[in-house]
């Protein structure tokens, strides 16, 4: 009778760190659509400027707090309207007097959004940590079936 071996413990690693990385993936993914929606519905542009800061501190780590900007942006729209208007996020690239973009609803443009790096900051770290595990989990199996090609009597 022959015995068939199982060894998933081999692959239970890789397995899971691949897992995380299409997780990151998956999030990063969703943020970007819910940003690219968001810009959609907000089809007029313009420029705005940034007058004031509210700082909040952000934790970065357990120990490390960031201040960054909640700025307080005014701009003008197509019809000529001052508008002024918090932001929705914070970043620490914000300065009162910068010069923004903005898009916004000519319907509702108190409801305007800063079109900034900022706003795709997140996006852009998730989908490094979307990439990191994948790459990581694809080397770790590229070398285990190497090695096994290379040692002779391994299962």
């Amino acid at each position: 009778m022959v015995r068939i071996r199982h060894q998933p413990k081999k692959f239970l690693g890789t397995i899971l760190v691949i897992c995380t990385g299409l997780i990151f993936c998956m999030i990063a993914f969703v943020w970007y659509v819910n940003i690219r929606i968001s810009l959609q519905q907000r089809p007029a542009m313009g420029q705005g400027q940034i007058v004031s800061c509210h700082m909040e501190s952000v934790q970065e780590t357990e120990t490390l707090f960031e201040d960054e900007c909640r700025p307080t942006v005014r701009f003008q729209t197509a019809s000529s309207q001052v508008i002024v208007f918090v932001s929705s996020y914070t970043w620490g690239g914000f300065h009162p007097g910068d010069n923004v973009s903005v898009q916004y609803k000519p319907e509702r443009p108190q409801d305007a959004l800063i079109v900034s790096d900022g706003l795709w900051m997140e996006v852009w770290v998730i989908g490094a940590l979307c990439g990191l595990p994948l790459i990581v989990g694809g080397i770790c199996r590229w070398g285990y079936v190497l090695l096994r090609k290379r040692l002779p009597g391994r299962p």
